[in-house]
């Protein structure tokens, strides 16, 4: 009698194993996938939402960095909907996935870019115009061609990248003045400089600010806020600005916000930059050989003038007696431990002194982002670049805020660039005795300090006998000489 009892107690546990697997295999049940661009690159942080007429509820889940997901907790058996959204691409719809145990649930996902594809616009001075109607003569440089130079200036950024259009530097010195020539010279008082526009507003391109130094006006922007630039070469298109634009119109546009979430970015670079070739000069010994047979040809020709006989291996006292006391046939005495091939003398390379390695740098944030009815674009730039010659440089903090809105059927926005500027300058323009650094630099004798042996600096260690000319220390002239301008707009 026990045996009913017996095969009733396996069949309840039998009966509850089998229950349990299956409530496993429910509740186990998933959707994998991997979603991606069209080119093939995982997304990561797509939203993920399931539906179905099946489950009144939900469930939400967002991709990894490898663009992977997992929906769980299914029921097999249900069609399930999954929605795809994420910021700058189209929403996606997936329609009727069957979930059902002991099959492959994985599916891929490539989601397509939100923008559409616009044809190519040109500014002009009346406004945009497709690029494929326009007539005119036009040269664009996009924000790809900008952003990523290593300058700290707009103008190296355009060098040789437009077709008739010249940038001309007018000083080697960091942050100094330049010239744009777009059509060559084409006024009858033989002015060439462009007319700046801004985001539609004009700019004056000042020349010295009353400090008889030309500085690059577009030293205001930060490069990379830059979205494009059009330069406007003929008449027609630059009409409107009338005779400001005879000289050709350099239309620079800004970037500007837009619909999303916020998006920090950051560019930078730091460098070193160094004169590429010297200039080959003799080294003290060589020197003291050139000076010795010039002194010694012009005693020569002196003694032959007058009918003497001498030689070159007369002293100064006996060269003095013979032509009287004319000093350029003098042999210097400071130069004749050279001559007599003494070591560790003093053997100066003035060009090495005056001219450096200088290292550049810069640094800009920005974010970028808005709303339906307010877009807004704030960024920040700090960049230094050291001049090649001691002494000189050029630093800039800029900041910018773009903003557009949209209230009912108005719109409006404001642009607001502020910048601060330090020029350090040096003279590096004229003759040696105009105080030129690196014309006075290959002047000087080589045999001559740069300091004194109290470390102050050498200005007349041998004196200027001899005939000598006269030229200043350019180390002193560069390090004691301040000439500094800040400025602020």
């Amino acid at each position: 009698h026990q045996y009913p009892s017996i095969f009733k107690n396996w069949v309840i546990c039998l009966l509850i194993l089998f229950g349990s697997s299956a409530v496993a295999q429910q509740s186990n049940l998933q959707i994998n996938g991997t979603v991606t661009d069209k080119t093939g690159k995982f997304l990561s942080g797509v939203t993920v939402v399931a539906t179905s007429e099946e489950d009144s509820k939900p469930i939400t889940t967002v991709t990894d960095e490898k663009g992977l997901f997992s929906i769980k907790s299914l029921k097999n058996g249900a069609k399930y909907n999954l929605i795809f959204s994420y910021v700058g691409y189209k929403k996606y719809v997936q329609n009727n996935i069957l979930a059902k145990s002991g099959e492959s649930n994985s599916i891929l996902i490539r989601l397509e870019d939100e923008s559409e594809q616009l044809g190519e616009v040109l500014v002009i001075g009346y406004g945009t115009q497709n690029k494929k109607d326009v007539t005119t003569s036009i040269a664009s440089l996009k924000e790809a061609d900008i952003n990523n130079f290593p300058s700290v200036g707009l103008d190296k950024a355009m060098t040789g990248k437009m077709a008739g259009v010249q940038v001309l530097e007018q000083s080697g010195a960091p942050g100094s003045g330049i010239a744009i020539k777009v059509r060559g010279t084409s006024t009858i008082t033989a002015g060439t400089s462009p007319l700046y526009v801004i985001d539609g507003i004009p700019m004056s391109d000042q020349d010295d600010n009353g400090t008889g130094k030309r500085v690059n006006s577009l030293n205001d922007l930060n490069l990379n806020d830059v979205a494009s630039i059009e330069v406007l070469k003929d008449a027609s298109a630059a009409a409107i600005y009338g005779s400001r634009g005879s000289n050709g119109v350099v239309m620079i546009t800004t970037k500007r916000g837009n619909k999303g979430k916020a998006v920090i970015s950051y560019n930078g670079f730091a460098g070193l930059q160094e004169v590429s070739k010297k200039i080959e000069m003799l080294d003290a010994y060589g020197f003291a050989q050139l000076v010795y047979d010039a002194r010694n040809n012009t005693y020569l020709d002196l003694l032959a003038d007058q009918n003497k006989i001498g030689s070159v291996l007369d002293g100064n006292d006996v060269r003095r007696t013979k032509i009287g006391n004319n000093s350029a046939a003098f042999i210097p005495t400071d130069l004749l431990p050279y001559l007599n091939g003494e070591t560790d003398l003093v053997n100066t390379d003035w060009q090495d002194q005056v001219l450096r390695q200088a290292p550049i740098q810069s640094h800009s944030m920005s974010l970028r982002g808005g709303s339906e009815n307010i877009k807004y674009y704030i960024s920040g730039n700090f960049a230094d670049q050291r001049g090649t010659v001691i002494g000189s440089g050029f630093r800039k903090y800029n900041g910018r805020v773009n903003l557009d809105g949209t209230y009912d059927r108005f719109k409006f926005g404001t642009s607001i660039n502020i910048t601060n500027s330090l020029y350090e300058w040096v003279p590096t323009e004229g003759r040696f005795n105009d105080e030129n650094i690196v014309s006075t630099a290959l002047a000087m004798s080589p045999t001559m300090p740069v300091y004194n042996a109290d470390g102050s600096y050498n200005f007349d260690q041998y004196s200027w006998g001899f005939s000598r000319a006269q030229a200043i220390n350019p180390v002193a002239l560069a390090e004691l000489k301040s000439d500094k301008m800040n400025e602020i707009r």
